[in-house]
């Protein structure tokens, strides 16, 4: 299965020849929100965490979103990633449910 043979799209950030940051994104409707974006990765560099790369990568993301017509950008971070969380809190996201998996 390859996401983007699924109408995921790539982002990729570089500065100079060497990219920074990548994201990993697809739009689609839902019945409860609407049309959204859904950011499946975001990642930046470590070396080069703290240089506003991944800042301007959901910026871009998100202009992206309203161009197509989103009404919300979502996505979705592990428990265990406090660094990442501090970013989307600064970034104006917030936590909005829970999410819920099983193994199949």
């Amino acid at each position: 299965m390859s996401l983007l043979s699924e109408g995921a799209q790539l982002a990729v950030g570089y500065v100079g020849d060497t990219m920074r940051c990548l994201a990993l994104y697809r739009v689609f409707g839902t019945t409860l929100g609407g049309k959204r974006l859904y950011i499946d990765d975001l990642v930046t560099d470590p070396e080069c965490r703290g240089r506003s790369y991944g800042a301007q990568m959901l910026s871009w993301i998100e202009a992206a979103a309203k161009s197509q017509g989103c009404i919300m950008a979502t996505l979705e971070s592990g428990v265990q990633r406090a660094d990442a969380h501090r970013f989307y809190y600064r970034s104006g996201y917030s936590i909005t449910a829970f999410s819920f998996e099983k193994a199949l």
